[in-house]
């Protein structure tokens, strides 16, 4: 098999895969930009074409949402959308940390330590409930469940807040590193 050359060099980090799409970011163009490539198509498109910092590429498990962080504005903001159109999230804070769900429903941090969720109409949720720092969220691909790391009880511990059932659980405590969704789930 030949390899397929998805960027024209540049730095390239941040690869992810999902569906026939792997996202990824690269200065090939001058600052950082996230791109899509299509394996089906053999087509490479830029996402974010914009002159600030953009940042922290996620991709649905499906492969057809994506999100990422951008400076464009002066501060951390979100962005997120389809193959084909990405707009930006109007929120009153910046967001880091992005993970998007096939429905386009995203979950995320703010710079003060809380999760958030955020769904394709724009309703924002807190699913942070209490003072303490959470963070790195990860939702699953059917956008029921988000796991994310805390600081609660002074203890590192791994929460799941179920979206149907309006509930947080803590499943783990003791832990030093943030969670991790492989295979990017169809469900935790």
């Amino acid at each position: 098999n030949k390899p397929i050359q998805v960027s024209r060099g540049g730095s390239n980090r941040n690869p992810l895969i999902a569906g026939d799409r792997v996202i990824f970011l690269s200065s090939f163009e001058g600052n950082p930009d996230v791109y899509s490539f299509s394996l089906k198509e053999k087509q490479l498109r830029n996402l974010s074409r914009s002159k600030g910092y953009d940042t922290q590429p996620t991709i649905s498990g499906d492969g057809e949402q994506v999100a990422f962080v951008s400076t464009r504005n002066g501060s951390m903001q979100l962005l997120a959308g389809n193959q084909k159109a990405i707009k930006g999230l109007k929120l009153n804070f910046s967001a880091l940390n992005p993970s998007v769900a096939n429905d386009g429903t995203i979950a995320f941090e703010d710079t003060n330590g809380k999760v958030y969720i955020v769904d394709r109409k724009g309703m924002l949720q807190n699913i942070s409930y209490h003072k303490e720092t959470d963070y790195t969220p990860r939702i699953s691909a059917n956008g029921r469940r988000v796991v994310f790391g805390s600081l609660r009880n002074n203890r590192r511990s791994i929460c799941v807040y179920d979206r149907d059932l309006n509930k947080l659980n803590i499943v783990a405590e003791g832990f030093n590193a943030p969670p991790v969704l492989q295979g990017l789930g169809e469900d935790l």
